[in-house]
């Protein structure tokens, strides 16, 4: 298991006065980073073979977001994986023990060069410390698009401050994005009769680069709000996000 903590400071905070998804994406982002770059093996294997590993999917479990000042750990451990996949959860602490969000995210090993997936050998898979999952609800890595009518939104293009370096949108940007287009009683939870977001389920599909165009859509059914982020081809979508409340 690997150990991170964090003070969660104003830069943090959505309008709700709340930690942003995009911010607790960022630091499970940091978390699972620093997890594999100290696996040195691992490190030395993926220079050699020019091999990174991609996001491909993540189930957030909300029991509440953060406030500003707060102290907390981040725990993280690889509880699964296969010669094309690793699966983690990271559990999100405040100092006093009490769970704030609880994560699943899947990740496939991909080779730099041609953007495709890759096997793993075995003999570097065997060393790879592996713990036991924790005891929570594992939904489908897939978001489902409801068979209603989508309400669409004006176009947006990739900005530069989108961009990480492997030149494609960060994971946590999708989320900035995706929260922009949720409707404004959904978002503004203040306790003024505003909702409070329980789940977030996001499948990551393409990765979009700088200038492209991104089309988003969204729909409204039951407990659920899921932006689909297209691209400007209608075969193309970078990503799908699912706010239940």
């Amino acid at each position: 298991m690997f150990s991170l903590e964090r003070k969660i400071g104003y830069s943090s905070l959505g309008a709700n006065g709340k930690m942003r998804i995009g911010a607790v994406v960022d630091y499970l982002q940091d978390s699972s980073n620093f997890h594999l770059q100290s696996m040195h093996f691992l490190q030395e294997y993926f220079r050699e073979n020019d091999v990174g590993m991609y996001v491909v999917s993540r189930q957030l479990d909300i029991e509440r977001l953060p406030r500003y000042g707060e102290d907390l750990v981040l725990n993280t451990f690889t509880h699964e994986c296969k010669n094309m996949y690793g699966f983690r959860n990271t559990l999100i602490y405040t100092q006093s023990k009490e769970l704030c969000v609880k994560a699943n995210t899947t990740g496939a090993f991909i080779n730099l060069k041609t953007a495709k997936p890759v096997k793993i050998p075995q003999n570097i898979l065997e060393q790879i410390p592996i713990e036991p999952k924790f005891n929570m609800e594992y939904l489908p890595r897939k978001v489902k698009i409801p068979d209603i009518d989508a309400e669409k939104f004006d176009e947006l293009k990739v900005r530069r401050y989108h961009i990480d370096s492997n030149r494609h949108i960060n994971n946590a940007k999708f989320l900035d994005i995706a929260e922009d287009f949720l409707p404004e009683d959904y978002y503004y939870d203040c306790g003024n009769g505003g909702r409070s977001i329980k789940r977030v389920m996001i499948e990551y599909k393409s990765p979009a680069s700088q200038s492209d165009v991104i089309k988003p859509e969204r729909y409204i059914y039951d407990n659920k709000v899921i932006i689909k982020l297209g691209g400007a081809d209608e075969n193309v979508t970078f990503a799908v996000i699912e706010f239940t409340y």
